[in-house]
C-alpha cells in the first residue's frame, strides 16, 4: 500500500522537527532546482498547506511552523481552543501523519527530473483534497463526540522528503510526503471540533486513497513528462490489490538495487522467523523500529546526487536516454490532434471491484472515478502494459 497513517505522539515541536527534517546550524548545499521549491534558507523541508480548512483560516502556500504548531495544540487561527473541551486535554490526540510513498522508479527518475518532486507533492494534495476530505473526514458532535457529520473543512500540511533512511550506510532515493493533519475540523455550524477519519470496511478507503494518489502521479508523469509507465496491481498478503507502476527502461532488479531499507527490514523479519510476505503490520512496524537509524539531516545534497547518478549508471539505468525519449513523447501527447488514450479505466475497475466486494457505497466509487477520469483521453498506455504482482 502506498499510504500509511500514524497517530502523532510527542509534542507539536517534535512533530514539526521530524517532518521538516530540521538541520543543525551549518551551511547546506543545494542545486538550483532545490533552493526555491521545497527547502527554506536554513535547509529545512518547507511544508505546503492543503485543504479547505486551511484556506478558510487564511493559511495557504508555504507553512509557517508556528501556525502548524498552534493547530496541533488544538487552537485555530482565530483563537478557538478545542483542546480543553470535555477535560480530555491530557489524552487528546494531536492528529495524524499520512505518509504517501512514490513507486521506486519515480524516485530514481527524480534524481535528475525535479518536476517529479513537484508532481508527487501535487498528487498527494489532490488525493487529500479530492478523496480524503470528501470521503473520509468527519466532524464529531454531541456528548462524547459519538455522533459525526461529514465535513471537508480540514487543514493539512504536506512535507516532501526525498530519501529513505540509510541502510548499511547507503542512502537510497525515496520520494515520500508526510501529510500532517491536526485533530480539528470545522462543522457546518462553524464550530471547530475533533476530527474522525472513516477508513471504510476493512480499511478499503485507505487503499482507495493510496490508489487515487498514485493515479494522479501516473497522470502527470505520462501526460506532462511523457514517461512510458508500466501499471502494476500489487497484491498484499490479504490478496487485496493496490496500484503501483514501473517505468520502461528501469528493470525490477534495478529498482531493487535502490531498495536497501526494504531489504534490511525483510532480512530482520527472516532472521526472526517471519516470512516477509506474511508479516502483519505490527510485525513490520516492529522490524522498522528495530532497524531504524537516525536520519543524517546534514547530508551534502550535491554530493548525494552525484553518488546516486553513479549508482543508477552502475545499475544499468540510462536516465538521460529515458528522459530524452520521454520529452519527445510528451511533445506528441500535448498536440491536441494526436492525443492518445490510456486504459486507466483498469485502475478504476479494480478499485470498484474492491470496494463493491466489501460493501462500500457507490459514492466512494464515484469519487475515485472523478479523481482519475478527467485526463483519461490524454494518457498513454495499454492493457498489455499492466503487471499483476504478488507482494
Amino acid at each position: 500500500m502506498s499510504v500509511k497513517e500514524t497517530h502523532l505522539k510527542g509534542t507539536p515541536e517534535s512533530v514539526i522537527k521530524y517532518v521538516s527534517e530540521q538541520k543543525k546550524a551549518q551551511a547546506v548545499h543545494f542545486s538550483e532546482d532545490e533552493t526555491s521549491n521545497y527547502y527554506a534558507e536554513n535547509g529545512n523541508v518547507q511544508g505546503v498547506w492543503m485543504g479547505n480548512g486551511a484556506a478558510i483560516q487564511g493559511l495557504s502556500g508555504y507553512v509557517n511552523n508556528s501556525d502548524l504548531e498552534k493547530l496541533l495544540r488544538g487552537v485555530t487561527m482565530d483563537g478557538q481552543d478545542i483542546s480543553k473541551r470535555g477535560n480530555h486535554q491530557s489524552n487528546r490526540r494531536m492528529g495524524s501523519d499520512w505518509a504517501f510513498s512514490a513507486p521506486k522508479a519515480a524516485s530514481i527518475l527524480a534524481i535528475e527530473d525535479a518536476r517529479i518532486k513537484k508532481w508527487m507533492l501535487e498528487s498527494v494534495q489532490e488525493a487529500i483534497e479530492n478523496f480524503y476530505a470528501k470521503q473520509m473526514s468527519h466532524a464529531r458532535r454531541g456528548k462524547g463526540g459519538v455522533i459525526t457529520e461529514f465535513s471537508d473543512l480540514i487543514a493539512a500540511a504536506g512535507f516532501l522528503h526525498e530519501t529513505a533512511r540509510a541502510a548499511d550506510g547507503i542512502i537510497d532515493p525515496q520520494l515520500h510526503v508526510h501529510v500532517v493533519i491536526p485533530n480539528l475540523i470545522q462543522r457546518a455550524d462553524g464550530q471547530w471540533v475533533s476530527l474522525r477519519s472513516d477508513y471504510g470496511k476493512n480499511s478499503r478507503k485507505i487503499y482507495a486513497l493510496g490508489d487515487a494518489q498514485v493515479a494522479y502521479l501516473m497522470n502527470k508523469m505520462q501526460v506532462l513528462g511523457g514517461y512510458e509507465l508500466v501499471m502494476r496491481l500489487e497484491r498484499d498478503k490479504k490478496g487485496i490489490k493496490h496500484l503501483s507502476f514501473g517505468v520502461q527502461g528501469i528493470s525490477r532488479d534495478a529498482e531493487d538495487d535502490f531498495s536497501g531499507r526494504k531489504k534490511q527490514i525483510q532480512a530482520y523479519l527472516v532472521k526472526n522467523g517471519i516470512d516477509p510476505k506474511m508479516a502483519t503490520r505490527k510485525q513490520k512496524d516492529f522490524a522498522v523500529l528495530n532497524t531504524r537509524v537516525s536520519k543524517d539531516r546534514n547530508v551534502d545534497k550535491k554530493h548525494l546526487k552525484d553518488a546516486l547518478r553513479q549508482r543508477a549508471h552502475d545499475a544499468g539505468i540510462d536516465i538521460d536516454s529515458i528522459w530524452v525519449a520521454a520529452a519527445k513523447r510528451a511533445a506528441v501527447i500535448q498536440q491536441p490532434k494526436k492525443q492518445q488514450t490510456c486504459l486507466l479505466e483498469n485502475v478504476i475497475m479494480v478499485t470498484v471491484q474492491q470496494l463493491s466486494g466489501f460493501g462500500e457505497n457507490g459514492a466512494i466509487i464515484n469519487e475515485l472515478q472523478s479523481a482519475v477520469e478527467p485526463n483519461l483521453d490524454t494518457l498513454l498506455g495499454s492493457k498489455e502494459k499492466m503487471e499483476i504482482q504478488n507482494q
